[in-house]
């Protein structure tokens, strides 16, 4: 699969102003003005994976096999910051991650198979804008899931039932 995004984040600063969360509605100024424009950022960002899965049957048992290729580019950032009539520009970032999962299904019955299954993901995170001390990366997510469980239906087919345990983490 694919994906690109490209985006401008338009970042305004104002007075600080004090809200009573409880109190009553507060009308918020409108803090759109040129004086108040803090930081432009425009990014351009692609990701592109690879995937392949296999299902491996004997008699009773059934194993499943995956394996995903992620590529992730963030081409360079660039901020700027009008007030300072400066502009910050984030070298060009690539990532790679590589995800697995496996699944293991034996029938009980023709209509009952107990499982358990395993899967990681990666998640890559967005480049944050280059502060003024000296920004820093986001750390890319990493997902692990576990899961046992029986599933059933009747032997017509009208009634599906299930029962899991699982761990995301």
């Amino acid at each position: 699969n694919h994906s690109r995004t490209k985006y401008t984040q338009t970042e305004y600063s104002g007075d600080v102003l004090a809200v009573d969360v409880y109190g009553d509605q507060v009308d918020f100024p409108n803090m759109r003005s040129a004086e108040n424009l803090w930081s432009i950022t425009k990014g351009d960002s692609s990701s592109m994976g690879y995937f392949a899965q296999d299902l491996l049957s004997w008699n009773d048992w059934h194993v499943l096999l995956g394996a995903r290729r992620t590529k992730s580019t963030y081409k360079p950032t660039s901020t700027v910051y009008p007030n300072f009539n400066s502009t910050e520009v984030s070298d060009k970032l690539t990532r790679y991650s590589n995800s697995f999962n496996a699944g293991i299904v034996y029938d009980l019955t023709a209509n009952t198979s107990v499982y358990a299954s395993y899967a990681n993901g990666f998640d890559p995170q967005t480049p944050s804008g280059v502060m003024c001390e000296g920004g820093t990366n986001f750390e890319d997510m990493e997902t692990k899931s576990k899961e046992i469980g029986i599933k059933g239906e009747s032997p017509e087919g009208a009634l599906s039932w299930s029962v899991a345990a699982y761990q995301q983490e």
